[in-house]
């Protein structure tokens, strides 16, 4: 009879987006789905972080519910073939939307749903989500945001059957992120604390120095694997990307005060460049013939963007690129970019390089190479040399506004 009944869920919840979820075992009693490198799109369904089951005697635990509610339908139906468990808890990592969207579909089935104090303001800001706009109506089916039983302002156990769970809360002013651990299958679920194979994902505002100390105080527990919510890195290796990201922000910062006392002794008068709103748009990349060709149009440049797999420069330089307003500014109004994976694209013009991150900055009009920076010097050094480049080429009237 159970067989028949998974069965028909597996027939059930396959009618609609196929996200082709396989959970991967990571020890004994947690199984994960592990998530896509990129951004939430159309073809991937939002399905871009890791969530996983943690089976005691009776029932499932899930951390972090997923981007849909047909997220959850399908995790669900495959974790019922491995053994037809109820979900007693769910425990959201963060309050991102990919995090948390599936958390309706389990709380219909009786779930108590558990997540960070500011889930609350989530829930209550009466604006249309994010997700709906970046993937096809199909996949957000169904999908809604709902209350949570718990908005944890501070450290919670929870005694299972055979398991107990200690949720951390491990930085006071961080009231968006927690940590999971099961100290009995030593293992820690450390949500966006931790990155690896694409730019750690705590917003902006958030403490550095509060993120390195959740970091050692994530290391000093009893673990044998880490699970957070980008790459599928589960030893102590995983915190390497993360730590060394760090570093780079920490030099960032450094270098950012002698850039702006810098910048302040020059009066550039360039009224584009002003942030004059909170957020700026993402940097949107195309193919380089259409970039060239509107570039030409719009009296702009082509800058290419060259990155390659396992890079961890790339990385940073990803993190810059779409976390640092005023260059995104710069990029969105003098550029048309492109974005060339070195591993399976060619790079167009016969261009060539000599490591990566490398970015161009091409002169559509006659294919003019006029500015190319590699490796650490990409990350460290593109925007200012943009914010100088632009500058002249607009006195010199050969870039737009």
């Amino acid at each position: 009879m159970k067989s028949i009944v998974i069965l028909f869920l597996l027939t059930l919840y396959s009618m609609g987006f196929e996200y082709h979820l396989k959970p991967y075992t990571v020890t004994a009693g947690v199984s994960c789905f592990f998530g896509l490198y990129g951004d939430a799109k159309e073809e991937n369904g939002g399905r871009v972080v890791n969530t996983c089951y943690v089976q005691n005697r009776d029932s499932y635990v899930v951390i972090d519910s997923g981007p849909t509610y047909q997220y959850a339908q399908q995790a669900y139906a495959y974790m019922q073939k491995i053994k037809p468990l109820p979900v007693k808890y769910v425990i959201n990592t963060t309050v991102k939307e990919m995090h948390v969207l599936g958390n309706e579909f389990y709380k219909e089935r009786g779930a108590k749903l558990i997540g960070p104090e500011s889930y609350y303001k989530l829930f209550n800001r009466g604006i249309p989500l994010d997700t709906a706009k970046k993937i096809s109506k199909e996949a957000f089916a169904n999908t809604r945001l709902v209350p949570l039983d718990s908005y944890l302002k501070s450290d919670k156990d929870i005694q299972l059957a055979d398991e107990k769970i200690e949720i951390k809360k491990f930085d006071k002013d961080d009231g968006k992120h927690l940590v999971v651990y099961f100290p009995n299958k030593k293992i820690v679920f450390v949500g966006d604390y931790v990155s690896n194979g694409q730019p750690p994902q705590i917003d902006k505002p958030y403490s550095l120095d509060g993120w390195k100390n959740t970091l050692q105080k994530i290391e000093k527990l009893s673990w044998n694997y880490i699970i957070s919510s980008h790459g599928t890195k589960r030893t102590r290796t995983a915190m390497i990307d993360t730590k060394k990201y760090l570093n780079y922000l920490n030099e960032k910062e450094k270098r950012n005060t002698k850039r702006d006392f810098k910048r302040h002794r020059v009066n550039k008068n360039i009224h584009m460049l002003a942030i004059k709103k909170d957020v700026v748009p993402s940097i949107h990349y195309i193919d380089f013939e259409r970039a060239k060709k509107e570039a030409m149009l719009e009296n702009k440049y082509v800058m290419i963007k060259v990155e390659a797999s396992n890079c961890e420069p790339c990385i940073a330089l990803n993190h810059e690129l779409s976390s640092n307003n005023h260059l995104k500014e710069m990029v969105n109004r003098h550029t048309k970019a492109v974005e060339i994976n070195a591993d399976y694209d060619t790079l167009p013009m016969g261009l060539t390089y000599r490591g990566t991150p490398t970015v161009f900055l091409i002169e559509p009009k006659d294919d003019r190479v006029i500015m190319q920076i590699e490796g650490t010097l990409a990350v460290s050094d593109l925007e200012e040399s943009l914010d100088v480049f632009l500058y002249d080429s607009f006195r010199k009237g050969v870039a737009s506004l």
